[in-house]
C-alpha cells in the first residue's frame, strides 16, 4: 500500500545521501563513514572508568592497538568495514580485551541459527534466535556482522543455498542483524560529549527517542519484506512487531551505554577509536557503488522483474551516489543548504511525499504487477532529486539550536510517528 511505497521513498533518502565528508575534501572522512553520521567524540580527561581494572585484562594492549589502527587501514579500502570495526569502541573502552566475548557470541549464534534454519523449508531460524542476533547486532554491529558471515557460510557449506531466492533471503535477514546501529546513527548520533546543560540533556533525550524509533521501524520493515525476498511464506514476518519492540528497547540501552562510556571512559575511548580516517579514493568508491548496485538489482528483480522500471530505479539509486563521489567538483550554494531539509525533518517530509506519489501510482495502475514496477521507478524520484540538490547545497553556516527549534523538531517527530502507525497520511 501507500505506507510501503512511502518506506521505499524514505529508504532512498537514507541510502543515497551524500558522503558526510564530501564538502571537506579528500582525507577528511571521519570514522563515521559508510554514508552514516554516527558517533561524536568526547573530552579526553581521565575519569573514574579510565582507572578501572577491566583494561588490565591480558591482551588489552594488543586489542587497543588493533582497535585504533585497523579502522585507519580499512578506511581508504572499505569505509563500511571501518565503521563496523569501530562500532564496539564503547565496549572496548570499558572491557578491554573482554570485548572479544561479543564477536565470539556472533560465531556461536550464527552456527546455532544455521543449524536451526537448515531444518526448515524456508531458511529462517526460530524467532528466539533471530531476536538474539538482532540484539547482538544492536549492541555491536561488528559482532552481528560476524554472526551473519558464520550463518551464511554454514548454510553454503551445507548446500542449503539452493537458489537466488535463498541468497536474497540471507541478504535481507543478515542485513537486519547488523545494520540497525548504522540506520539509527543516520538519524541521531549514538554518542555525544557529556551533557552539561539542560539543552544538552534535551538533545540526549532526543537521541534516545529518534534513534530507537528509526532503528525499530527499519527492522520491522525488513522483517515484513522477507516473504517477498524468499518468494514464499515466511512465518517470521508475523513477528515483525515483536522484533521492532525488542530492537527499540535494545537501542535505548545502547544509547545509554554510549553515554556512560563517554562520561566514565573518555581517555579509554580516545585510546581505542581514532577520530579521523582517510577517505577512499574515487575509484574505490565507484567500485563499491558498483557492488552495491549489483546487490540492489539482484534483490529488486524479485519484486519488479526484468523490466524497464528496474533499470530506472537502479539509475535513481546510483546517480545521486555517483554525484556525491565527485561532489567537490560541483559549485556549492550555501543559501540552498540553508533551505534543504535535514535529519528527521527530511525523513518525515519524504514519508509524506512518497506516500502522495505512491497514491498517484495506485490510481494510474490497474495491474498489480505493473503497480509494483511503476512504484519502484516513480516513488524514489523525489528522494533522488533532493539528494542531487544536496550535492550543490552541501555546505553552509549552521544555525544555532534554540528551544523553538527543539519544540518544532518534537512536533515533526510526533507527526512522523503518527504517520508510521497509520493515524495520519
Amino acid at each position: 500500500g501507500a505506507g510501503g511505497l512511502a518506506m521505499a521513498g524514505a529508504g532512498g533518502v537514507l541510502g543515497v545521501s551524500a558522503h558526510p565528508s564530501a564538502a571537506r575534501g579528500p582525507g577528511a572522512g571521519k570514522v563515521a563513514s559508510a554514508n552514516v553520521r554516527y558517533l561524536k567524540g568526547g573530552a579526553e580527561a581521565v575519569a573514574r572508568g579510565d582507572r578501572s581494572w577491566t583494561w588490565r585484562i591480558p591482551g588489552t594492549a594488543r586489542s587497543d592497538a588493533l582497535s585504533f589502527s585497523l579502522p585507519q587501514w580499512l578506511g581508504p579500502r572499505s569505509p563500511l568495514l571501518a565503521r563496523l570495526v569501530t562500532d564496539g569502541s564503547y565496549l572496548r573502552a570499558g572491557l578491554g580485551a573482554g570485548y572479544l566475548v561479543f564477536p565470539a557470541a556472533g560465531v556461536i549464534l550464527g552456527l546455532l541459527a544455521a543449524g536451526d534454519a537448515a531444518g526448515h523449508g524456508v531458511l529462517v531460524p526460530s524467532l528466539n534466535l533471530v531476536v538474539l542476533l538482532l540484539v547482538l547486532g544492536v549492541v555491536d554491529a561488528f559482532a552481528g556482522f560476524i554472526g551473519v558471515l558464520v550463518y551464511g557460510a554454514a548454510l553454503a557449506l551445507g548446500g542449503h543455498l539452493a537458489g537466488a531466492a535463498d541468497v536474497r533471503l540471507l541478504l535481507g535477514l543478515g542485513g537486519a542483524w547488523f545494520v540497525t546501529p548504522l540506520l539509527a546513527g543516520a538519524a541521531r548520533p549514538l554518542r555525544r560529549v557529556p551533557a552539561r546543560t539542560i539543552a544538552h540533556l534535551w538533545d540526549h533525550g532526543a537521541d534516545f527517542v529518534v534513534a530507537s524509533l528509526i532503528g525499530a521501524w527499519a527492522v520491522q520493515k525488513i522483517v515484513q519484506a522477507l516473504p517477498g525476498l524468499a518468494g514464499a511464506r515466511v512465518e517470521l514476518a508475523a513477528g515483525a512487531d515483536l522484533c521492532a519492540v525488542v530492537v527499540l528497547v535494545a537501542l535505548v540501552g545502547r544509547v545509554a551505554a554510549e553515554a556512560l562510556a563517554a562520561n566514565l571512559y573518555p581517555r579509554r575511548l580516545a585510546a581505542v577509536q581514532p577520530q579521523m580516517v582517510l577517505d577512499p579514493p574515487a575509484g574505490q568508491r565507484l567500485l563499491a557503488l558498483a557492488a552495491r548496485a549489483a546487490v540492489f538489482t539482484f534483490v529488486a528483480v524479485a519484486f519488479v522483474g526484468p523490466r524497464w522500471q528496474l533499470w530506472a530505479g537502479l539509475a535513481l539509486f546510483a546517480v545521486p551516489q555517483v554525484v556525491s563521489i565527485f561532489g567537490n567538483r560541483f559549485p556549492n550554494h550555501p543559501r540552498l543548504y540553508h533551505y534543504l531539509p535535514r535529519g528527521i525533518l527530511k525523513t518525515v517530509i519524504m514519508l509524506f511525499v512518497a506516500s502522495w506519489v505512491g497514491s498517484l501510482v495506485v490510481h494510474i495502475s490497474n495491474d498489480p504487477h505493473e503497480l509494483i514496477a511503476d512504484a519502484f521507478a516513480i516513488v524514489p524520484i523525489p528522494g533522488a532529486a533532493l539528494s542531487l540538490l544536496g550535492a550543490i547545497g552541501r555546505d553552509g553556516p549552521e544555525t544555532s539550536q534554540t528551544w523553538w527549534h527543539r519544540a518544532a523538531g518534537t512536533a515533526v517527530l510526533l507527526v512522523g510517528v503518527a504517520f508510521v502507525f497509520g493515524f495520519t497520511g
